[in-house]
């Protein structure tokens, strides 16, 4: 209700109460207020108020309603002023105690934390003293073993003829318990450990202490259900159920509700998670930089002369932060989740990309010419997974070398094989005439077994390796890498010697199509 109306029905209302409105003012509150609830409520309010002023001008004396001692207009805008006064200051109090409720709540999480880490200062330093006592009772049973043996030694040379002492029992110490198992490998991928005295296979119990990654991935379980993928080049050690330090080398932390609490040390941070998944990326100066793809963590420095609780930070989800001990500094750094392999399917399936080729994990409705174009951008795209070859299947090329002529090209994959199936897509958006050069490459960890750049072998695999629901362009439709005698201006393709990378250069006005067919994974990397 807007101020003009408001005043209006003010003026109306108290014509109204002092019997001096006219028929044609009371139709028009009567219309006011049957066209709003607000109105109306806004009514009742006004009379049920000057009902009370009229009840107490009722107790005033006679000589003061002559002197005009109450005026109900006057009256009623000191009650509403009143009242609005006494609603400002309960929105004032609600909003203090809101800000109170929020400042404590912050200092119990915190206070919390701050716990946290005293007990595990405790409990490290408890550790510490059991195994000082384990190293002292060792120590012990030696000593006594080797003086029982002296012992024995002397008895056995002593004299014939001297009667014979009994011999005192060897007590040897008990056996050390067996180590606690703190995880178990669930997955590997292209591993190659780097001394076989770390090595382990799938389903594998780790005990604490240091695995090394030269090569690969290796996913690690722990029993709080909390998950690891640790990209080589890289150094763990394990340290408990809870706990693992990064020395160096890139991981990611899955971490659910009921692992809350899990750590992360490094040569520069500590990482607590708070219920998340994280990332860490240490590099060999011991710098790390700190990720955070989901939920939030606590972060501190970990080096001497640093580990005080109140350089303690709290990161949320797309924040990241570099600590670098041996300079004593901690700075924001832009969040980025693609560095990192997220999920198992990151591992398998999702290459290395550089240049103009971006990868997609999207599955498009439409891949015909026109429905999506960038000038600037390949897209890489997973077709399909595993997909065992039936018969000889024909390809434009598959060894090794440079390209820039593809007409009359071909090869084949033997029978039997098993492949997935990658397509580089690049629609220029620019007038059609006007052409483009792009480039970039792609780096898988399995080898490439051929490529399919030619019209009809591409027509002719759509249905046994494109995207299912999405459509290709229609029979007619130029979508080949084309050859041309200037080897500057032409289409360029090279396939690594370890077939592992494929780079391209594309020049053209309208649609390129490549397709890349992998070596599918094994079901061990599964």
């Amino acid at each position: 209700m807007d101020s003009a109306t408001q005043d209006n029905l003010n003026y109306l209302l108290t014509l109204s109460l002092e019997g001096a409105i006219g028929t044609e003012q009371r139709d028009e509150l009567h219309r006011l207020m049957g066209d709003s609830d607000e109105v109306m409520a806004y009514c009742l309010e006004f009379l049920e108020t000057a009902a009370c002023l009229y009840k107490a001008q009722g107790r005033l004396g006679a000589a003061d309603r002559e002197a005009g001692a109450l005026e109900t207009p006057e009256m009623l805008g000191e009650v509403i002023e009143r009242d609005e006064q006494v609603h400002a200051a309960e929105a004032a109090h609600l909003a203090e105690a809101r800000r109170d409720e929020i400042r404590k709540a912050a200092e119990t999480a915190l206070a919390r934390f701050k716990e946290q880490e005293r007990r595990r200062q405790e409990e490290l330093a408890y550790r510490k003293y059991l195994a000082h006592r384990r190293q002292l009772a060792v120590g012990a049973f030696a000593a006594v073993a080797l003086i029982l043996v002296a012992v024995s030694v002397w008895v056995a040379r002593r004299p014939a003829r001297q009667i014979a002492e009994p011999v005192a029992e060897v007590v040897t110490p008990p056996t050390p318990a067996a180590p606690p198992v703190v995880a178990v490998v669930s997955r590997v991928s292209h591993v190659q450990w780097n001394r076989t005295d770390t090595a382990a296979a799938v389903g594998a119990d780790l005990t604490p202490g240091p695995i090394v990654l030269d090569e690969g991935f290796v996913e690690l379980t722990f029993p709080s259900q909390a998950r690891l993928i640790v990209e080589a080049p890289a150094e763990v050690n394990l340290v408990d159920e809870r706990r693992v330090r990064l020395e160096q080398g890139t991981l990611t932390a899955h971490v659910p509700e009921v692992a809350r609490g899990f750590e992360v040390e490094t040569p520069s941070a500590r990482v607590t998670d708070l219920g998340t998944e994280f990332a860490l990326a240490v590099d060999a100066g011991g710098a790390v930089d700190v990720h955070v793809l989901d939920g939030w963590v606590a972060a501190s420095f970990t080096a001497a002369g640093h580990d005080d609780q109140e350089r303690v930070k709290a990161l949320y989800q797309d924040h990241a932060m570099r600590f670098d001990a041996d300079q004593g500094t901690m700075r924001a750094i832009d969040v980025d989740g693609e560095r990192f392999a997220r999920s198992w399917d990151d591992v398998l399936y999702k290459p290395r990309v550089d240049g103009a080729v971006r990868f997609e994990w999207s599955t498009p409705p439409s891949l015909r010419q026109g429905d999506l174009q960038h000038d600037d951008v390949i897209r890489l795209l997973l077709e399909r997974t595993d997909v065992p070859v039936a018969g000889e299947t024909t390809v434009s090329l598959a060894a090794p070398g440079r390209y820039t002529s593809f007409a009359g090209r071909s090869a084949s994959l033997s029978e039997g094989v098993s492949v997935d199936s990658y397509l580089l897509h690049w629609d220029p958006a620019s007038v059609t005439g006007m052409r483009r050069i792009v480039s970039g490459c792609v780096t898988f960890r399995r080898p490439i077994l051929g490529v399919i750049v030619a019209t009809e072998p591409l027509n002719a695999s759509d249905a046994i390796f494109g995207l299912r629901g999405a459509a290709y362009p229609t029979q007619g439709i130029s979508r080949r890498l084309e050859s041309v005698s200037d080897v500057q201006n032409a289409d360029t393709i090279v396939l690594s010697a370890d077939r592992l990378s494929l780079e391209v250069k594309l020049q053209a006005s309208s649609l390129d199509q490549v397709r890349i067919l992998v070596a599918a994974p094994s079901v061990e990397e599964r």
